[in-house]
């Protein structure tokens, strides 16, 4: 991943899931020139397969690939029968892009029988989405309408929501061993923000992840996500030339003093 890449939503989906990734076969269904096969790799996915709908996506992040470890194929192309079972995780990015019963049933296809899915869409009704996908959804998908696309595959589904968090760190820099966090929500009404996605954790058995996340993004790169410009350095003033005219000027005075 480069320090210009672009954020997307799921980059919260990459750590969030890193417990059920480190050291697992991933299947994505998202977007192929989207940074996160390479997130989940820095996280300790031992190989990560991405699942697209364009194939001219799928052409172009293939030439990109650098990575062993990362392999890339068409959804109308690949044949995910042949690797029934493969992967312990599987990751949608959004199932609104894609067929979503039809998805839903290869994604529980693909996973072994202890294999987690985590099947995200965006919430239609956010107004204010902190990054957009990549991988723009056909269809509109609610919060009832994943639960139901989901659980008619899985047995367990635990339903999560990805708000936004925009705010300050305030640190004691000279605090004794690691600093107890303390959440103040009391600007935002309610005390939490619109979620922007709905997101499945689904499985044929009972699986928890943390039930709170607070997960940090770069501010530069994420305002260059969203279009916004990156301030442009003020300029360094030129140095003042004064203060060494009036040492020089008080030398001379002391050495007319010495000699007299």
């Amino acid at each position: 991943m480069t320090e210009s890449s672009s954020l997307e939503p799921s980059i919260a989906l990459a750590a969030y899931a890193e417990p059920l990734a480190s050291n697992r076969r991933v299947l994505v269904f998202g977007n192929a020139l989207a940074a996160l096969s390479v997130q989940l790799l820095e996280r300790g996915a031992r190989s990560v397969h991405v699942s697209d709908l364009d194939p001219v996506r799928v052409s172009e992040a293939a030439a990109r690939n650098r990575s062993s470890q990362i392999s890339f194929s068409s959804l109308a192309d690949s044949d995910l029968s042949v690797q029934a079972g493969s992967f312990e995780l599987v990751l949608v990015e959004n199932l609104g892009a894609f067929g979503p019963m039809g998805l839903v049933s290869k994604a529980k296809q693909a996973l072994a029988p202890r294999g987690v899915a985590i099947v995200a869409c965006p919430n239609p009704e956010a107004a204010y989405p902190l990054l957009r996908s990549g991988n723009p959804a056909a269809t509109r998908l609610d919060y009832y309408a994943l639960y139901d696309a989901v659980a008619a595959e899985f047995e367990h589904v635990r339903m999560l929501g990805q708000t936004p968090f925009v705010g300050y760190a305030i640190a004691d820099f000279s605090a004794a061993g690691e600093p107890e966090p303390a959440l103040d929500t009391s600007f935002v009404p309610g005390g939490a923000e619109e979620p922007d996605l709905f997101i499945a954790l689904a499985s044929e058995h009972e699986v928890r992840l943390d039930e709170f996340a607070v997960i940090q993004l770069p501010t530069r790169r994420l305002l260059g996500s969203m279009g916004v410009s990156a301030p442009t350095p003020a300029p360094i003033p030129p140095p003042n030339k004064a203060p060494d005219a009036e040492l020089a000027r008080l030398n001379q005075w002391i050495k007319e003093l010495e000699a007299r």
